[in-house]
């Protein structure tokens, strides 16, 4: 639903996926799709957008926290809104550090 919304060309739209839950994601979608392997998806996706910038990228895992950080993010090319700094990401690491007692 969310790549219909988004109104992204099919031909110019490629899911990424790795092995585990998430494996046959690309194969229900009206997308080009690329089985990479376990723990990879992200270089791999982070790739084809290098190599091709006018791709839409998607990237798809169950396998941890993924997380983006940049050191600026308001002038990061994309996915700005979702990313930390450096000291955000730290105080991140604080918080799931206090969480496991370390």
């Amino acid at each position: 639903m969310a790549l219909f919304e988004l109104r992204l060309d099919p031909s110019q739209t490629v899911v990424f996926s790795g092995i585990g839950c998430s494996a046959k994601t690309p194969h229900y979608l009206n997308v080009y799709g690329v089985h990479t392997l376990h723990g990879r998806v992200l270089p791999v996706a982070q790739g084809a957008k290098l190599a091709n910038p006018h791709l839409a990228v998607v990237a798809v895992g169950g396998d941890g926290v993924h997380v983006e950080v940049h050191p600026n993010p308001k002038v990061a090319l994309s996915d700005n809104q979702q990313q930390m700094d450096f000291r955000q990401f730290e105080a991140f690491l604080k918080a799931i550090e206090d969480l496991l007692g370390a």
